[in-house]
């Protein structure tokens, strides 16, 4: 029996712990960890490290996959422009880390005329 480094208790099981979260490049590992605290350092501290804004933009300039093999987009999800609400745009990215702005479709109605107009990105534009 082994005594675990983080609860001082003396355990049967113990796992494999990434110092350094292997999801932001860490390869440093210990066997000093049961798994009841391995658990729980991954739920609190590595998780909440990894997908904190400032290490997503890190990862992302390094291009650091996390463990399902994507690399994060710190600017992903639907954004808007401060005069014009109703335009929406996703800040997409490529394989290679450029990201484009996409306008994501719109279709304001007039209720008074009774119309309404399409507002698409170039991109969806059909070539023939």
């Amino acid at each position: 029996m082994k005594k675990c480094i983080i609860c001082r208790k003396n355990r049967v099981e113990f796992s494999d712990e990434h110092v350094i979260p292997d999801s932001i490049n860490g390869y440093y590992h210990i066997y000093t960890v049961c798994k009841t605290c391995n658990s729980k350092l991954g739920q609190y501290i590595d998780e909440p490290l990894t997908n904190h804004k400032f290490m997503e933009f890190q990862r992302n300039i390094r291009r650091i996959p996390g463990k399902k093999g994507k690399v994060p987009n710190p600017l992903d999800g639907v954004h808007y422009f401060k005069d014009e609400e109703d335009i929406k745009v996703r800040l997409q990215e490529d394989k290679t880390g450029q990201i484009t702005p996409y306008i994501l479709p719109n279709i304001p109605r007039d209720s008074i005329n009774n119309s309404f107009s399409i507002m698409l990105d170039k991109k969806d534009e059909k070539n023939n």
